[in-house]
């Protein structure tokens, strides 16, 4: 008997060929010829805008540190010569008016177009802070460090010596700013990070001069030790002093001020002489 075939659908063979025909495409052709102009373009310009983005988002506080930054290391010869005997012999400076600050409004200061500042510079002022004679001093004290320890320890010397002491340096000098910040808050005063972070940085300068010392023996370096601590102490009395403005009131607020001044600036003495022994 002869069984009849039900007739195929006559678009049932044109979709098996488009479906072979589909399966036998590159896939990598997609990234070629005008996708991968369109890909490309579409790839930059998600790359400037996240860019755009973040460049807004960041650079104003950016550029507002620079700027701030540069005021510290706004300085010249004159005054560096001038900052390094106010710091080693600060007892010389008898009229208290040298070490009030000069304001760049009041004193008629001519400010720069890139710089404003209610301070006049550092160049233009000797009290002013600056953070160039710290830095410079530090990396000096460094490097007398090393050589002294090398000339001590011929066969044991290390690098590792000069990272313990940048180290131990700057966890010192960060605890000194976060304990001087407390105290002037006690006293309802303040000043700003960088101002305080470069008065607690004026010690490298008598470290230097205590590395030089040890090569005289251990007296001489005890004595130099205890003449560039002191002085430094000083130097940051009466500096706070002129700085952080004395309270209207009288009593036990006005006697606080006066401990507290005096309390940071042994801060000073003790942390001076104490790395001047390591």
């Amino acid at each position: 008997m002869h069984i009849n075939q039900p007739p195929m659908p006559s678009g049932g063979p044109q979709r098996t060929n488009a479906g072979s025909a589909t399966l036998d495409q590159n896939p990598m052709n997609l990234f070629r010829g005008e996708n991968a102009d369109m890909l490309m373009n579409y790839g930059l310009a998600q790359g400037q805008n996240l860019l755009k983005t973040q460049s807004d988002k960041w650079m104003p506080g950016v550029t507002g540190f620079w700027s701030s930054l540069k005021i510290y290391f706004a300085v010249n010869n004159s005054y560096v010569v001038k900052k390094l005997s106010m710091i080693m012999y600060p007892i010389g400076i008898k009229k208290s008016q040298n070490w009030t600050r000069k304001s760049a409004e009041s004193d008629g200061y001519d400010q720069t177009s890139d710089i404003r500042t209610k301070w006049a510079l550092p160049k233009d002022d000797t009290c002013a802070p600056d953070l160039y004679i710290p830095l410079m001093s530090f990396i000096t004290y460094v490097l007398l460090y090393g050589l002294y320890t090398g000339m001590g320890s011929k066969d044991n010397f290390s690098p590792e010596v000069l990272i313990t002491a940048i180290w131990r340096c700057f966890v010192v000098q960060l605890c000194e700013v976060g304990v001087t910040m407390v105290g002037l808050n006690l006293i309802n005063g303040s000043l700003p990070f960088l101002d305080i972070y470069a008065y607690t940085g004026y010690k490298y300068v008598g470290l230097c001069v205590g590395i030089v010392a040890r090569v005289f023996g251990s007296m001489v370096s005890t004595l130099v030790g205890l003449y560039t601590s002191g002085m430094l102490a000083f130097f940051f009395l009466k500096s706070m002093v002129s700085i952080v403005p004395p309270s209207d009131a009288v009593g036990s607020t006005a006697l606080s001020r006066h401990w507290v001044l005096l309390g940071l600036s042994a801060m000073q003495f003790v942390v001076a002489f104490g790395l001047g022994w390591f």
